[in-house]
């Protein structure tokens, strides 16, 4: 009889023993698969927040392009990608140019300043706001 408790009592050891494991084994897969979660949410953002500043920038040289052919050129509203960019021109020598581009749920901002000199354009600051 004795040896029939010490049998059951090894098999509880082990029942105890896998179900410990498994506990462990469900804590990293769980853990593991939250990482990959965050790091596609993460590259997501990054992403999209690089596609509006992309096109930011150059809705900011093409206002430069569009001020060197027209200075009396004030801004305009374009399609670059995916992305709305609102272009507005204030001043005259500075020159200020502010363009908003919205890429979905990214919004990003440049202010460029210029001045002009002897009808040439030099840009004085590029700045993402």
């Amino acid at each position: 009889m004795r040896e029939a408790d010490l049998q059951s009592s090894q098999s509880g050891y082990m029942l105890t023993a896998l179900l410990v494991f498994l506990v462990v084994i469900i804590i990293i897969t769980t853990t593991s698969v939250m990482i990959s979660v965050s790091s596609l949410r993460s590259q997501t953002f990054f992403d999209g927040g690089s596609e509006a500043l992309a096109a930011a920038d150059s809705g900011a040289e093409n206002a430069i392009l569009r001020l060197l052919r027209d200075p009396s050129y004030t801004g305009e509203t374009l399609q670059v990608g995916d992305s709305d960019v609102i272009i507005t021109v204030v001043g005259s020598s500075p020159q200020v140019v502010t363009v908003v581009a919205d890429s979905g749920s990214f919004e990003r901002t440049v202010e460029v300043n210029l001045d002009r000199i002897n009808g040439m354009l030099e840009v004085t600051s590029w700045k993402e706001l």
